[in-house]
């Protein structure tokens, strides 16, 4: 059962407090950097749910933690994204990682003359919770 202030803090603090267009459909991206042993790596995963700052990506076989900064590149574009959060997905679903687009970089998945959305994929609203919020039992 959910606490009763974690539902209220959910409704005021994250629904439709900041919208984006997530697209869900799958794009090959290739990934580069220090691995957490230390080790440089580079690899091609799946990228999915593009958002403008953002992406959730698949398919990673190396060690990484929060906070990374890698290299994604898609086509001739390229950009820097950290880390933001990791799941292990076991041994044949590898790693999937939630990254965040660097200051000052553009996502290299963003077409156009501006930049500033997605194209040819399909759309959905992403409901984003923004909340720095945080209390005890």
């Amino acid at each position: 059962m959910i606490d009763m202030r974690l539902k209220a803090m959910l409704s005021d603090n994250c629904m439709d407090k900041r919208q984006e267009t997530r697209r869900e459909a799958e794009i090959t991206v290739r990934i580069w950097g220090m691995d957490s042993d230390g080790r440089a790596f580079f690899q091609n995963v799946n990228a999915n749910s593009l958002t403008t700052d953002g992406a959730t990506l698949s398919g990673i076989s190396h060690p990484l933690k929060m906070g990374d900064v890698i290299g994604v590149q898609h086509g001739d574009r390229k950009a820097r994204f950290k880390i933001m959060w990791l799941v292990d997905r076991g041994t044949a679903r590898k790693i999937e990682a939630g990254i965040q687009v660097m200051d000052g970089q553009i996502a290299p998945w963003l077409d156009g003359p501006n930049r500033r959305s997605p194209t040819r994929y399909g759309t959905e609203p992403a409901h984003v919770c923004t909340s720095q919020n945080s209390f005890s039992g």
